[in-house]
């Protein structure tokens, strides 16, 4: 019975380590893609590669994990409840990656279904404009309807409900808590 228990305990272990890697993988790709389709023209060459490779690690992590959400948390990104470590190297990468998903109010995405070349470029080029001034993630919300994206925003997380009127202090109504594990509640603040 112990040595079953240690084998499955093994195993979530081995599950996590993947997730990580393969998290940290997709959000450095993430700002590659963003960083690419931000200097060059979408006809550019140059912007093909990290695209595929976004779409191959989302597809992996798909598979892996079945919906996928990738969160910005403080400053912290997470694939599901799972904190990505990132080395001090890496870890400017992914502050501009969660600096993007912040200025239009977008706490983390939820992926259900794998996304084809044309949608993650759609994707990356609506993260590029600017962010509306009134409800951004409304706002952002609405062009990746428009634009039949099958991925959520989801609203900010914070780790304590103590950030409520700062959050408000920016202009937003919508914001929520990430709690312990892979609870969280959404939550409006009150005007």
């Amino acid at each position: 019975d112990l040595a079953l228990r240690r084998a499955g305990a093994e195993e979530e272990e081995a599950r996590i380590r993947l997730v990580r890697e393969r998290g940290l993988d997709l959000v450095q790709q993430f700002f590659m893609s963003l960083r690419t389709l931000a200097l060059h023209d979408a006809s550019n060459a140059a912007t093909r590669y990290p695209i595929e490779a976004v779409g191959s690690t989302l597809e992996a992590l798909l598979g892996l994990l079945g919906t996928m959400h990738l969160i910005a948390v403080e400053g912290q990104a997470y694939i599901n409840d799972i904190r990505l470590r990132v080395e001090t190297q890496a870890y400017a990468n992914v502050l501009y990656v969660l600096n993007v998903l912040e200025r239009h109010g977008v706490g983390g995405m939820t992926f259900s279904t794998q996304l084809d070349e044309a949608q993650l470029r759609a994707m990356f080029n609506l993260l590029l404009t600017s962010p509306s001034k009134q409800e951004p993630l409304v706002a952002l919300r609405a062009k990746f309807t428009a634009a039949e994206l099958p991925l959520e925003l989801d609203s900010p997380f914070f780790f304590g409900a103590g950030q409520r009127e700062a959050f408000a202090e920016r202009g937003t109504t919508e914001y929520a808590t990430y709690g312990f594990a892979t609870h969280m509640t959404e939550v409006q603040v009150e005007e």
